[in-house]
């Protein structure tokens, strides 16, 4: 269980922190909600705490997060296929959640555009798998999302 203040990951939505933990009009008087505000965006997102463990966890540490960044750099030693279910496979692991599968996700697809141009669909995939990092290593290690995003960005293109 989670309290206000604390520093969370959802497996779709990225890094937060717990501002609230509220019970809302629209809800039974049984249900109360945790209140995240996402790192990545502006936005406020509503979480149910009854089953919020299937779907929250906490922000990986610091050196987690750093082994997902050395994770980006590594050199991918098999040739990257596109397709679609290439694709299905990079999306179900950003879907994860897991900050060393979405460097996975993200290693992929900086291998796949050193030898040709991304795709429409790649290029948003890697966007969002590169906020998703960011707002984690942001979190993990202390500094500004836009640092961390700066951070990532920069491996992906070099």
């Amino acid at each position: 269980m989670f309290q206000q203040g604390d520093q969370v990951v959802h497996h779709i939505h990225g890094a937060g922190t717990v501002v609230a933990i509220v019970q809302p009009d629209f809800a039974p008087k049984e249900c109360k909600y945790y209140e995240l505000d996402l790192v990545a965006s502006d936005m406020r997102l509503m979480v149910p705490m009854e089953g919020a463990e299937k779907i929250l966890r906490p922000v990986s540490s610091a050196s987690t997060a750093d082994k997902a960044v050395r994770a980006i750099q590594q050199p991918l030693m098999v040739d990257v296929e596109r397709g679609t279910w290439q694709r299905r496979r990079l999306q179900d692991s950003l879907r994860t959640g897991q900050a060393l599968a979405v460097a996975e996700v993200i290693r992929r697809l900086r291998a796949r555009s050193q030898r040709r141009d991304l795709t429409f669909t790649d290029r948003r995939i890697l966007k969002r798998a590169t906020a998703f990092l960011a707002g984690e290593l942001a979190l993990a290690k202390g500094i500004p999302f836009e640092q961390a995003q700066y951070q990532l960005e920069r491996l992906a293109t070099s």
